[in-house]
């Protein structure tokens, strides 16, 4: 599977915006593995990353819409989280720096085919790194049914410190 990065300066991002994407969240802010939050009220979804802005370094962000749910990947990926959202007309897809250029390398990445169900799997790795270096972020999204919100990989320091929802249980 071939992936379509786009470099992002650590110092210009902390969290990366899916957009026009109404998640299924039981909660009025809900956190999905210390990786993905969001609002229950709110048509976006927002990925955590490592870094705070200011620091140095870059961030691979890629997005791939696909027809069915893709394996598991292998360790390369250190935390994975799965969550189901609504898309509407609008262009939901990955925001990386507000309003961009469509040509641009860092423009909003499509995830969907159209209005509808989708399961969005947002894998990260680099989180604990120095600075934010060597960030890679990686959204995948595929027709679905909703169905709850699931970690399937945690293994990042820095999504366990993150992982509000599962903190105090």
């Amino acid at each position: 599977m071939s992936e379509r990065f786009a470099v992002l300066s650590a110092s210009e991002v902390d969290s990366i915006m899916l957009q026009s994407l109404q998640p299924y969240f039981t909660k009025e802010l809900q956190w999905v593995g210390g990786t993905v939050w969001g609002y229950s009220d709110q048509p976006e979804a927002w990925i955590q990353l490592g870094s705070q802005r200011g620091v140095d370094g870059t961030v691979l962000v890629a997005g791939q819409y696909l027809p069915a749910a893709p394996p598991l990947p292998d360790a390369e990926w250190e935390d994975i989280v799965e969550f189901s959202a609504r898309a509407g007309t609008d262009f939901p897809g990955i925001v990386t720096d507000g309003l961009l250029d469509q040509d641009s390398p860092r423009a909003p990445r499509r995830l969907t085919s159209g209005p509808g169900d989708y399961r969005l799997r947002v894998h990260v790795s680099g989180r604990d790194n120095p600075g934010g270096t060597g960030q890679r972020v990686l959204v995948q999204s595929w027709k679905q049914a909703p169905s709850a919100p699931e970690t399937l990989r945690l293994t990042s320091d820095f999504g366990k410190l993150t992982d509000f929802d599962h903190q105090w249980d």
